[in-house]
Order: C-alpha cells, then sequence, then structure tokens
C-alpha cells in the first residue's frame, strides 16, 4: 500500500483442542509499523482540521497479549520523530517531531482498564502518567489518576502556541522561557471522575487536584532595561485550590533576595494572595556595573548598606485597591547619594514597622555630608 511503509506482524496462539474447540486461548501477536506516513492515515483520521496539518511518516510497535475474553494486555511506542505539525494560527512555524516519542502500557481485565503508563517526551521534555478507568462499558469511573512532568522552558520555546498570548504578555512570558531554567511537576493527582456525571465546572475539577512541584534556575525581567531577577527556585504545593509557595532563593544581580513564602487560595477563582518576604539584603559599596547602572537610572549616584526585611502583603485580586502591608524593615549602615543633591547620607540606620493604616520610624540616626561651597575672596 503507498505511504504504509514496511509492516511486520508476528503472533502465537494456543488453547485450541483436537477437535477444534477453544480452551483457555492464549494470543500473542506483535506488530512493527515503520515509515507510515500521514498521507496513508489521513483518509482514516476524519476531516479534522488538525489531521489536514499533518505531514511526515511514524512508526509503530504494538505487543499484545491476551486471552481472547476477560484480559487483555497492550504495550507499545509511537516514534513522532519524523512528523510535522502546522497550524499558523498557533505557531510561528511548523513544530517538528525531533526526538518525540509516545509510550504505553495498558491492562484490561474485564470492565477494568489500567493504564500504567503513558509516557511522552520530546527532547528534554517529559510527561508521564498513569491511572485506571474501572465500570468502563456501564458507568465509567477514573480513579488513582496522577501524572508528574519536566519541563525545562529554553528547550520548550518552539512547543509553545505563542500566538494564543496577546499584547505584551506573550514577550513577558518568552523571555521567561528564553531565561532557562525548568518546572518540574514532581507529582500531580487528579480526583476521582465520574464520566456519567462529571465536574459541573473546570475550577470544581481543578480544585479537587493536589500537587507538589518545583521551579528552578528560572530568571525573570520585570521591565526592559532592568536587570533580571535570576536564579529563582520556588517550590509549590497545591491542595484544595490553594498554593502554598515557597521562594527558596532569588538574585538581583549579584544581591541574594530575602526569601518568599505563603499562600495563594482561590487559586482558580478570585485568588487571595497572602505572602512574607524575611531575610536580609546587603548591597556592597562596589555593586557591579548592571546594578550601579540600575541605580544611576533611579537617580541614585550611589547606594550601599543593608536593611532586614520581615514583611507581609495581602491581595484580595477581587477587590485588588483594598491590599494591606504589614512588618518590618530594619535599615542599617546605609550610605546614599542621589543624582538632585551634591549631599550624601552616611551611617542611616532606621527601624520601619509598617501597619495597615499607618507606619511608624524608630531608632533613626545619620549623618548628612554636605560638600563646601566655593571660598569667597
Amino acid at each position: 500500500v503507498p505511504g504504509l511503509g514496511e509492516v511486520k506482524v508476528q503472533g502465537t496462539f494456543a488453547g485450541l483442542t483436537d477437535s477444534l474447540n477453544l480452551e483457555n486461548p492464549k494470543l500473542a501477536v506483535r506488530v512493527a509499523l515503520s515509515s507510515l506516513h500521514t498521507d496513508a492515515l489521513k483518509p482514516y483520521l476524519g476531516n479534522a482540521p488538525w489531521v489536514q496539518r499533518l505531514s511526515g511518516s511514524l512508526s509503530v510497535e504494538l505487543n499484545y497479549e491476551g486471552d481472547l475474553g476477560s484480559h487483555d494486555r497492550l504495550e507499545g511506542s509511537i516514534d513522532l520523530s519524523r512528523i510535522a505539525y502546522t497550524d499558523p494560527s498557533l505557531w510561528e512555524a511548523a513544530i517538528p517531531g525531533t526526538e518525540t516519542k509516545i509510550s504505553f502500557r495498558a491492562d484490561l481485565q474485564a470492565d477494568d482498564l489500567t493504564v500504567e503508563k503513558l509516557e511522552v517526551k520530546v527532547g528534554k521534555f517529559s510527561f508521564r502518567a498513569k491511572g485506571d478507568v474501572v465500570d468502563l462499558k456501564k458507568r465509567p469511573l477514573i480513579k488513582n489518576a496522577a501524572f508528574s512532568a519536566h519541563v525545562p522552558l529554553l528547550d520548550s520555546v518552539p512547543l509553545f502556541p505563542w500566538k494564543v498570548l496577546k499584547g505584551g504578555s506573550a514577550a513577558f512570558v518568552r523571555s521567561i522561557f528564553e531565561g532557562g531554567g525548568k518546572v518540574e511537576i514532581e507529582q500531580a493527582v487528579l480526583p476521582s471522575i465520574d464520566l456519567a456525571a462529571p465536574p459541573a465546572t473546570e475550577v470544581a475539577l481543578l480544585n479537587g487536584i493536589e500537587s507538589i512541584s518545583r521551579i528552578s534556575g528560572v530568571s525573570v525581567e520585570l521591565s526592559p532595561g532592568i536587570p533580571r531577577i535570576k536564579n529563582i527556585d520556588i517550590h509549590v504545593r497545591l491542595t484544595q485550590g490553594t498554593a502554598q509557595v515557597q521562594v527558596l532563593s532569588s538574585q538581583f544581580t549579584t544581591v541574594d533576595l530575602p526569601s518568599v513564602s505563603g499562600k495563594v487560595a482561590k487559586l482558580f477563582q478570585a485568588p487571595l494572595i497572602d505572602v512574607t518576604a524575611k531575610g536580609p539584603v546587603q548591597v556592597s559599596d562596589q555593586p557591579p556595573e548592571d546594578l550601579a547602572a540600575f541605580f544611576r537610572g533611579c537617580g541614585l549616584e550611589e547606594i550601599n548598606g543593608s536593611a532586614d526585611l520581615d514583611a507581609a502583603v495581602v491581595v484580595d485580586t477581587s477587590q485588588p485597591a483594598n491590599f494591606q502591608v504589614r512588618g518590618s524593615i530594619g535599615l542599617r549602615h546605609i550610605n546614599a547619594k542621589t543624582s538632585l543633591s551634591p549631599a550624601r547620607v552616611e551611617g542611616l540606620s532606621a527601624d520601619l514597622t509598617i501597619r495597615p493604616d499607618v507606619a511608624d520610624i524608630t531608632s533613626l540616626s545619620t549623618s548628612v555630608i554636605v560638600p563646601a561651597g566655593p571660598s569667597t575672596p
């Protein structure tokens, strides 16, 4: 058959008696298809637009074992390395199938299906899932469903449908991907889903997901010309629609930023954010050039010293104007000079206490050095 490529089939059958009756039948079949062209498959896949956007060829390996009745087992893989997918409405260029492979292993006993493994690998990207579907023929129920994923951001740039994002958000998100790092969903567990009576809303389904994730080595450019916040390491635990977040480490150029911890409740509705930044910030008297340039852009010719933060921010995104800030900031040995004045502040120390309705400054001490003017004859 044109485009069908090479087909190999091997099989064994046991259980046929001398009187041609079946007794404990056992069937094993191995099928291997190589260089199967997508044009040969399209007549069987229907007229859906995504079918017509496929090009290239694929290879398939299938291994079946069963008794033709109560127990069937299927294992196999699909190699999509020579497939390309084109959709100009979503992607700027065709998505190549380089190093793309889908592998699976499933077991069917009576009406219960167990997907022991479903794994998708695209280059360094990987996704792995498993789960059960019980009472398959009467009232299917998905249970014990779980997945994990490894997403290297830079390698995922060609896979992301950037045209879905509008305005400046696409450039901002893309800059994060291009900055490198990775996202790892270590484990995500889905709630049981009755396919005859599925959750009424997407939010109800999402609130039932529990997961543990880690974001590491990521960098963010908040605005063009501002140095990236880099080496971001975040741990996220999601349960009942609430995300517990810990920013374990991050840097602004060479300055280590305080750790951040907190939670985001009602994550899939109107998020309620409550986070705390706690720890020291130290700026040396000889900052790197990119940091010095940032300070100059803010009108600071010089600034160094340390600060100790223990501050929290609470934001209800349904009423963002009613945000609250509370906590304390301790400033120690701050030396600063602005471009607006020849005066120089030296040894500034102060304790700032912030409450939702007022801020108090205590223990303030500093020296202000004003250069002498030109002498009068």
